[in-house]
């Protein structure tokens, strides 16, 4: 039987927002950078496994966590595209803890995103056991997701330049989906 602490976030903070030209990360909504909101959502939820995957302009945005507790890696070929930060993301933490169950993943460009709607994912999880659940927005569905520890293969078999949507359609049947307002 899983506990919390058997649970992981890991928040997708490696890209160099490329499209934008500046970085995403570093945004300010409603006076903190979206990477802060993103993180103390994460760290104010049932959740006490928080991980911060960096990549591009790392040290600029490790700088936003110090003293935060949670813990930073940092993905050397994060210009590979997200499937391989999220790959890069599991087997580093599949190797720090053995008892790892299941894992919840957000990215830092969504500001609607609330502790609220992460635990939502975690209740639901422990209710029904599903093997994956995703956020349900405008006739799509995404991350925030959480993923069981029987699908971490298909999360390390994904495509370089995929993200996790790959694996959500994969398992499409056996998905649960939550309503994420403004996702």
């Amino acid at each position: 039987m899983s506990s919390y602490s058997d649970l992981g976030i890991v928040i997708l903070a490696a890209g160099n927002s490329s499209r934008m030209g500046t970085s995403k990360q570093l945004l300010e909504v409603n006076g903190k950078t979206l990477l802060e909101h993103t993180v103390s959502c994460a760290l104010h939820s049932s959740i006490t496994n928080v991980t911060v995957v960096l990549g591009s302009n790392s040290e600029m945005h490790e700088h936003l966590l110090k003293g935060k507790i949670l813990q930073t890696i940092v993905n050397p070929d994060w210009s590979l595209g997200m499937g391989n930060t999220i790959k890069f993301a599991v087997k580093e933490l599949i190797e720090r803890n053995t008892n790892l169950q299941a894992l919840t993943f957000l990215v830092c460009d969504q500001p609607l995103i609330s502790t609220t709607h992460i635990n939502k994912l975690t209740s639901f999880y422990f209710l029904k056991r599903p093997i994956a659940i995703a956020s349900q927005y405008k006739n799509t569905y995404g991350i925030p997701a959480l993923f069981d520890r029987a699908v971490f293969a298909n999360l390390l078999s994904i495509h370089d330049h995929s993200g996790a949507k790959e694996v959500l359609s994969q398992l499409e049947r056996d998905l649960l989906l939550i309503p994420f307002e403004g996702g």
